[in-house]
């Protein structure tokens, strides 16, 4: 499976989620890099910056990036890959949101069309590890209808994980309840 990065396009100063056309878009390790370090990881900026060179220059790894955009500015991004490691399973490799976007509807976007994308690959599961001190992430995904299991898993290289965090998985096709729909009409203030 080919990487495709897809961009949720910025419409009338909001996010609007993007259509079943995905548009190939060329992101820059730098832009990615500054997306990562946004919390307080500044130090860390190279080693974002190589790994994100890294992680999307692989052609041969089954992954995906869904992109979130305010006007030119990158303020959400999941990742999501298939490990060969694990059963073949796909995870939420990561999730990130700026911090002046947070509980406006961006991580909700995203997921919601992580699941629309993934389910038009035939993929009928999403796995993800979520750290038991995340307590929001834990409460978003939940939202989304993900089920909460064993805090004693494979983590997404195959490496025993025990007592650090939480393995959530929800089952595609997956319809979300319109109550747990965030009004994208207004994500400019």
């Amino acid at each position: 499976m080919e990487r495709t990065l897809v961009r949720v396009e910025c419409l009338d100063g909001g996010l609007q989620p993007v259509t079943a056309t995905l548009d190939r878009v060329r992101l820059h390790p730098e832009e990615i890099a500054g997306l990562l370090a946004c919390d307080g990881d500044e130090a860390r900026y190279s080693e974002f910056r190589d790994w994100a060179a890294d992680w999307f220059g692989r052609s041969a790894r089954p992954e995906v990036a869904l992109c979130a955009r305010h006007e030119i500015s990158l303020v959400g991004m999941v990742r999501l890959w298939r490990s060969p490691h694990v059963a073949d399973r796909w995870f939420v490799e990561g999730l990130v949101v700026a911090p002046n976007w947070r509980r406006r509807g961006v991580a909700t976007q995203l997921l919601q069309q992580a699941f629309l994308l993934l389910d038009s690959l035939g993929v009928r599961g999403l796995y993800a590890h979520i750290s038991k001190t995340n307590t929001a992430s834990q409460q978003l995904f939940e939202k989304l209808g993900f089920i909460r299991g064993t805090d004693a898993y494979l983590n997404s290289w195959g490496e025993p994980r025990d007592g650090v965090g939480w393995e959530y998985r929800i089952d595609l096709p997956h319809e979300p309840d319109r109550t747990d729909m965030t009004d994208m009409t207004d994500m400019t203030g």
